[in-house]
């Protein structure tokens, strides 16, 4: 990557072309994801009161459609390269100890079907490194256990925080977000869009999507019908 890095711009010969290079690299190298937008407790004053504040997360249940509609090459390289895989993966696995009693083996052809992930969470020093200031920053991050690459190229992003602007308890910081993930992991395990949000309540804007959906569906229809009349 350095060199690379090095050779942008014929290696500083055209400067001016260095942006351009880098917007080649980036459109050859980095997926983008649709980011989805809740309201977390955070301390959001000098002081550190708690407040809510607007933050981003890459849901699950996006990123894996996103994925497979719009990356394809990336989704086999590093979710799932094939059913083989899968079922490899899961005969491996079925003597394990936390497989007993497993809902997963009431699941039909789930060892065809069923993506093993792990979630990653870590804290790294984000600013002030190497001082007695230091701010952590922690980090989930998600992987398949049956895709390849390296550590970068395999962990999806799905959120970080600065450990310092933290609520604890009930309702705070963690519990919301990781209440936003476990729903979203469970559409994600059902295979279907979600019809709630993380709260229990309607998605109106579903509704909305689908409704929006029917009437381009027969309006294009009528077109076409309307269309063949006249010739």
């Amino acid at each position: 990557m350095l060199s690379v890095l090095a050779g942008l711009g014929a290696g500083g010969v055209f400067p001016n072309n260095c942006n351009r290079d880098i917007y080649r690299l980036l459109r050859q190298t980095v997926v983008h994801f649709q980011l989805s937008y809740f309201t977390i407790p955070l301390k959001v004053t000098a002081k550190l009161t708690a407040g809510a504040v607007m933050q981003a997360i890459v849901l699950p249940h996006v990123l894996f459609s996103n994925l497979y509609h719009h990356y394809p090459s990336t989704w086999r390289k590093r979710i799932c390269p094939s059913s083989e895989v899968l079922v490899q993966f899961w005969q491996s696995a079925e003597n394990h100890p936390q497989m007993k009693d497993h809902p997963l083996l009431s699941q039909e052809n789930y060892q065809e079907k069923t993506i093993p992930l792990a979630m990653h969470g870590d804290g790294t020093p984000a600013t002030g490194i190497g001082k007695v200031w230091a701010k952590m920053l922690t980090v989930l991050s998600l992987t398949s256990l049956v895709g390849y690459g390296s550590t970068l190229e395999k962990y999806f992003w799905l959120y970080s925080v600065f450990d310092r602007l933290c609520v604890q308890g009930e309702s705070g910081t963690w519990f919301t977000v990781f209440t936003i993930l476990a729903w979203s992991f469970t559409w994600l395990l059902k295979g279907r869009w979600p019809d709630r949000d993380h709260e229990g309540n309607k998605c109106l804007m579903m509704w909305l999507m689908r409704v929006l959906y029917v009437f381009v569906f027969y309006c294009v229809w009528i077109i076409f019908f309307l269309g063949n009349r006249m010739h």
